[in-house]
């Protein structure tokens, strides 16, 4: 194939496709690219908050349901990862399943009360299950307590430890583009579709015999189950489960990262997974100002760009075609 012929598929090609597989050829050569071990571990853990954050946009995206308890998800993955194994013995990746699954199940405990409850009881009602958790965790001594779980191990996957920076960040790397997958063919499916259904128009949704509160509640479900592998993966990078995984600040960077990423877009919330993870570690520099900086970073974002980051290519795109526009007509005068 002659170079002209490559040029013209190029060109035929649809830009955020080129641009989606360029970012995920970065992610996989990172290691390669970055040689400091803080820095990497900065960006692993960008890489697990993107996979937390892309299965929290199930419920503000996709549903328009406001939860405020993905941190809990995520921490009780943790707590329940980090007992299985570093108390029980179970294997590593039993644990990490089972992490999963043990979110599922405070899914359904927290899900059938609360999607009683309108729009904003609601979510008062994730919160409170959220808080109370944290509580009541501190005070729970064959858990820890205030303490948490120590000496959690390192994952171990097929009989092989994984100890290095650069083998957990390509553990995670998998784990969260393998759950991307699952994800994104869920909602391409007529389940997907169905939940786009809820969120454009309850109502009429109830009319053609759709039951919205079955459907949100499998669809957080599905959120937990990734949150708790998420949770699952972090205890085990950090060989510490605590109280702090339930805090209201994790939940408060979740909620930042999906909206202000874009929301009811993967690629989107990844981004601000991404970026709202290295933003903070950059502002180490200026102490003083550092929240100052943060807000001012969050405000400019929120009032630029109302639909989030994700919108900074079409954004680019504008400008190129009015570029190109105002050249025609001059050309043309």
């Amino acid at each position: 194939m002659n170079m002209p012929t490559v040029m013209a598929r190029l060109r035929e090609t649809r830009p955020d496709m080129v641009l989606k597989v360029l970012v995920i050829l970065a992610a996989v050569l990172a290691p390669l690219i970055v040689h400091s071990p803080y820095t990497l571990r900065v960006l692993t853990l960008a890489v697990e908050y993107a996979l937390v954050v892309m299965s929290y946009d199930i419920m503000i995206g996709h549903l328009g349901v406001l939860s405020l308890c993905q941190n809990l998800f995520w921490g009780l993955g943790g707590y329940v990862s980090a007992l299985l194994v570093a108390r029980a013995g179970f294997p590593w990746l039993s644990g990490f399943l089972l992490a999963g699954i043990a979110a599922v199940v405070m899914a359904v405990v927290v899900g059938i009360p609360a999607l009683t409850l309108s729009y904003h009881s609601f979510a008062i009602c994730t919160l409170a299950f959220s808080v109370s958790t944290f509580i009541v965790v501190r005070h729970l001594d064959f858990v820890g307590g205030d303490t948490g779980v120590f000496g959690v191990p390192r994952p171990e996957v097929f009989g092989f430890k994984l100890h290095t920076s650069v083998e957990l960040y390509y553990l995670i790397l998998a784990i969260t583009l393998t759950s991307a997958v699952i994800i994104h063919m869920i909602l391409r499916s007529r389940f997907g579709r169905t939940l786009a259904a809820i969120k454009g128009d309850e109502v009429l949704a109830k009319t053609i015999g759709i039951s919205p509160k079955r459907l949100k509640l499998y669809g957080l479900m599905i959120s937990a189950f990734f949150a708790g592998l998420a949770g699952s993966f972090h205890v085990h990078l950090n060989t510490i489960a605590t109280p702090t995984l339930f805090d209201f600040q994790y939940i408060t960077l979740f909620l930042i990262m999906v909206i202000l990423g874009g929301k009811g877009s993967m690629w989107g919330v990844a981004l601000g997974a991404v970026a709202f993870t290295f933003v903070p570690e950059i502002l180490r520099i200026a102490q003083i100002w550092r929240d100052v900086i943060y807000g001012v970073v969050l405000l400019v974002t929120i009032v630029f760009l109302p639909g989030g980051l994700i919108q900074i290519p079409e954004r680019i795109r504008a400008l190129v075609r009015r570029r190109d526009a105002t050249t025609v007509t001059r050309g043309q005068v």
